[in-house]
């Protein structure tokens, strides 16, 4: 089987975690948006030396700036294609008709400092502007589908918790202010009701999407998870279940 995922780590970490390779080959594309996957390249920072902490943090952000995930998700042809949105939580910058998911990984590469940042335009993620855009990438993304033809695909439904487990093992509520990017937001409540937003727009655009919404009970962060504390690094009971599940409809 060929698997392709467009999401996040919460998917990747689902075999990472429970210390099981996924399925090869394996296409994985995080740190972008539906709101920014069609839109035109910026190249003008190709030229431009940028900061990276590990090839992941390299592969995200250079194909969030030159746009090769859909060209490459059609080249790859995947039998199966799995969604996860919990990378739909950045702004969006628009820089000359093209726009970018203001991810961590950009933001820490250097690229914003760049002069072809300098005069780029902030659409946060929770306003009308970034909404039509990302109706706009699902519609979009529905003909690209159509066109490779998986033979599934599937929502990894995720969403952020709103408690998490301490070391000494207390469970304690996510502050509604949680940082993740800037100190202006993103905010839990709301974001959890852009996901299920996204879900029903996208189970419409997709006839056929299989939906795996993990149990309530397991959406719970981890203080001690391997990539720190935050509202989508559950603990390891999450990974779990979500192996499990993919697993019974035939994906790893």
């Amino acid at each position: 089987m060929k698997l392709a995922v467009i999401g996040s780590c919460i998917t990747r970490d689902v075999w990472g975690l429970c210390n099981v390779p996924p399925p090869p080959p394996l296409f994985f594309r995080a740190r972008t948006s539906l709101a920014t996957l069609f839109s035109p390249p910026i190249p003008a920072v190709s030229g431009h030396a940028l900061n990276f902490a590990s090839k992941f943090q390299r592969e995200c952000v250079e194909a969030e700036l030159h746009k090769t995930t859909i060209a490459d998700l059609i080249a790859f042809r995947p039998d199966a294609l799995i969604l996860d949105l919990i990378d739909e939580r950045f702004d969006i910058l628009e820089i000359n008709g093209a726009f970018v998911a203001k991810s961590a990984e950009l933001a820490r590469s250097g690229v914003l400092e760049t002069p072809a940042f300098a005069d780029a335009v902030v659409h946060p993620r929770l306003s009308e502007a970034t909404a039509k855009l990302w109706r706009e990438g699902l519609r979009r993304f529905a003909d690209t589908l159509a066109q490779i033809r998986p033979a599934q695909t599937v929502l990894h439904a995720g969403v952020w918790a709103q408690e998490y487990v301490d070391l000494d093992g207390a469970r304690k509520p996510f502050p509604e202010w949680m940082q993740i990017v800037d100190r202006n937001g993103p905010y839990l409540s709301a974001h959890n009701a852009l996901l299920d937003g996204y879900f029903a727009e996208i189970e419409a655009a997709l006839p056929g999407v299989v939906t795996l919404r993990p149990p309530p009970e397991l959406v719970v962060g981890d203080k001690s998870h391997r990539w720190n504390l935050s509202p989508f690094h559950y603990r390891q009971d999450y990974y779990i279940a979500m192996l499990a599940r993919f697993r019974e409809i035939g994906i790893g």
